[in-house]
């Protein structure tokens, strides 16, 4: 088993949680933790494989996912009022 660790940009347990499904589902339940009192946020990936850009390139995948979900929810509000 390799630990793989990944700087990143999550702030919060609400970022986590929101992501939370999407890792579970891409990564596996329990293979992953983000540890916010570390000053890089860092994010573990528990995993077979040794390679990283497998790892990046979910997160990518996971933050476009997040960030059109977002667009989406500015856009039914601003549509709403």
């Amino acid at each position: 088993m390799n630990v793989l660790v990944f700087k990143t940009s999550v702030e919060s347990k609400d970022h986590i949680a929101n992501l939370a499904p999407m890792l579970d589902s891409l990564a596996g339940q329990g293979a992953w933790n983000f540890d916010l009192t570390d000053c890089d946020r860092i994010l573990r990936r528990f995993s077979d494989e040794v390679n990283p850009e497998t790892t990046i390139d979910l997160i990518t995948a996971l933050v476009l996912i997040a960030m059109n979900r977002k667009m989406n929810e500015v856009s039914l509000n601003k549509t709403i009022y």
